[in-house]
């Protein structure tokens, strides 16, 4: 999770996904929290009491974006962190607990009560150890909604069996999910 300036932030930020407001507007998916580091943008995002779910298609074209790619297809597990502008933060002190995402969580800690989502971005070690972000191949313009708690990381069209993960294919477009708790 990154909140801007939380460099510092002495504790630990969490995001209370119930105060989260996420705007009409695609949002980008980066690399480690890197505004330079474009890898895609959303295209649907899903917020739920106690998890964050974002599909989005890999739209970048530089070196991060196939970074990605590929080492998604060598068995990385990526995972998920979101990136937020916190509009309303408690601070939880040490001794006392809160509540956020279904979850208690033990002082000292902050807690973003209200936030706007800024960007997700796949990284290799996330500060909730529960996130997942995965790659998947599709057609261009195929409708199917793909689910990251569902997809299969094993099946694929035949058609797909003989892409390059790594190079964009005609017709085709490698789309990503995310899961942040």
């Amino acid at each position: 999770m990154s909140v801007p300036g939380s460099d510092l932030w002495p504790y630990p930020v969490v995001v209370d996904l119930a105060g989260m407001r996420v705007t009409r507007k695609s949002r980008p998916i980066l690399k480690d929290h890197d505004r330079a580091s474009i890898v895609g943008h959303t295209d649907d995002i899903m917020v739920g009491d106690s998890r964050l779910e974002v599909a989005g298609v890999i739209s970048g074209v530089g070196n991060n974006a196939q970074e990605v790619i590929a080492t998604s297809e060598n068995g990385f597990p990526w995972q998920a962190s979101l990136g937020a502008n916190a509009d309303k933060v408690v601070f939880i002190p040490e001794g006392k607990t809160a509540t956020a995402n279904s979850r208690e969580f033990k002082g000292p800690v902050y807690i973003a009560r209200k936030s706007t989502l800024g960007e997700v971005s796949f990284v290799a070690l996330g500060a909730d150890d529960d996130t997942e972000a995965r790659i998947a191949a599709g057609q261009s313009g195929d409708d199917e909604d793909l689910d990251s708690e569902q997809a299969d990381d094993d099946s694929t069209d035949s058609d797909d069996s003989e892409l390059d993960p790594g190079k964009r294919q005609p017709g085709y477009e490698q789309q990503a999910q995310a899961s942040c708790h």
